[in-house]
Formats: structure tokens, C-alpha cells, sequence
């Protein structure tokens, strides 16, 4: 059976990639609030506690926080703190930190000069944390085809074009549209793959052979084929 989800590096698995705006106490759940507000894909909640509790009142709500943090659907948590509660920043994390060792980022309110100051710099981070690398694969197959303007829109957002042998190999598309479409984007966002596996068509190196020679045939140099054959595949995998 496949598991479609998202490993976590702690060793558990999600089937949602939300960023966790974690409030430590009532103080800081409105701050916290507005950060996930602008942050999509960002979840928080209504912390009425963290403050004024007794010992064992208070060790339940912080085992309940890193709860939340640890869940397997969270790939990453921001903790933010008025500064003078009973649970404190460093008692947090550190609960936090026996849970998981996911992505952890932490603000203090009376430290960061205030609600609109941590707003600002919890949203940031947020932002940071939630997004990596932005992959649109299949750009020019049937059903997913994006025009050079929406292609030039994706671009524009940072986002990486992967371009098939197969699609044109298997006349899905017309090379000479795939050409232009290569020629138009930036040449540091696109990059090239097979597609190849199925018992019907050529070996993989086969069809990434093909693609790279016709590439050049097109004016294209070695050393930008290498680019978007190697290069570019090798950075996006992080290695």
C-alpha cells in the first residue's frame, strides 16, 4: 500500500502540511490570531490558558501545546509569547522539543516591541517556514496545460517548470510549442525530466538522451542542457 503524505524528520507522517501560530498563553492568542490570518496554509487556536495556573494545571496545558506542535500534520511551529506568563518561551520550546524536532521559530511580544512589531516578524516567518521550492510539473501535458503567459505568472512567483520527453515524445504536444515555451522562461526555472518507466517506451536515459541532443539542435548550448538536466534536478531534490 502507498502512503501519499509528508515525512516529517522526526519520522512520522501527515496527510496535511499546515504552519501551527501557537499562542503560550491568552496573552499572546490574539497576536497569534492575526499571524495566521496571513499566512495561508497557517492554523492557530484560542489558548484561554498559560497564565495564573497552578504547577499541575499548567503542565497539562503545556503537554497539550506540544501536543499540538508534534502532530504529524504540522510541519512547522511558531510560538508566540506576551513575555511574562506562566508558561515562558524557553519552558515551551523546550517541551516542544521532547516531542519532535520539527521547524521551530519563537517570538516574544514585550521583546519584539509589541504586538505590530511580532505580528510582522512572526509572519515573516511563518511565510519563510511554509514555503520551499514551488514545482510545477507538466506544464505543456493536455490536461494541465499553462499558457506562456500563466507559465511567465509562475515565473514570476518563483516557481521552477519541469518540461517531459514524454509529452511530445507521445504526441501530446508539438515540440516546436515546447521549444518556445523553454526559450521564453527563465533559464535558471526550467528543467527537463523523462517521464519514462513505462514497459511500452524507451529506457529512461534513452528518451533524457534524445530530449538533450534535440535541445541542441535548437540552439541551445551543452552547458544549459547540463543546467536543466542535472543542475537544476540536483538542487531541487537538496542535494
Amino acid at each position: 500500500m502507498n502512503f501519499w503524505g509528508y515525512r516529517r524528520p522526526d519520522g512520522r507522517g501527515g496527510v496535511r502540511n499546515k504552519i501551527l501560530i501557537l499562542p503560550a498563553s491568552i496573552c499572546a492568542a490574539d497576536t497569534a490570531r492575526i499571524v495566521a490570518s496571513q499566512v495561508e496554509g497557517a492554523v492557530t487556536f484560542h489558548n484561554q490558558n498559560g497564565c495564573a495556573q497552578i504547577p499541575s494545571d499548567q503542565q497539562l496545558t503545556m503537554d497539550v501545546m506540544a501536543g499540538f506542535a508534534a502532530n504529524p500534520n504540522i510541519y512547522g511551529t511558531v510560538v508566540v509569547s506576551l513575555g511574562c506568563e506562566n508558561c515562558q518561551m524557553d519552558l515551551v520550546v523546550e517541551a516542544i522539543r521532547q516531542r519532535t524536532n520539527k521547524p521551530l521559530r519563537q517570538f516574544i511580544i514585550q521583546e519584539c516591541g509589541g504586538t505590530i512589531a511580532t505580528v510582522e516578524k512572526a509572519t515573516r516567518a511563518a511565510k519563510e517556514m511554509g514555503l520551499r521550492k514551488l514545482i510545477i510539473t507538466h506544464v505543456n501535458f493536455p490536461s494541465t496545460f499553462y499558457t506562456l503567459e500563466e507559465q511567465q505568472e509562475l515565473l514570476a512567483c518563483g516557481a521552477f517548470l519541469e518540461h517531459c520527453y514524454t509529452t511530445y515524445a507521445t504526441g501530446k504536444v508539438d515540440f516546436a510549442v515546447m521549444l518556445e515555451q523553454i526559450r521564453r522562461a527563465d533559464p535558471e526555472r526550467v528543467f527537463i525530466s523523462s517521464d519514462l518507466g513505462q514497459k511500452k517506451n524507451v529506457y529512461p536515459d534513452e528518451g533524457i538522451l534524445d530530449f538533450s541532443k534535440r535541445l541542441v539542435e535548437n540552439g541551445f548550448t551543452p552547458e544549459a542542457v547540463h543546467r536543466m538536466n542535472r543542475e537544476i534536478p540536483k538542487y531541487l531534490a537538496g542535494r
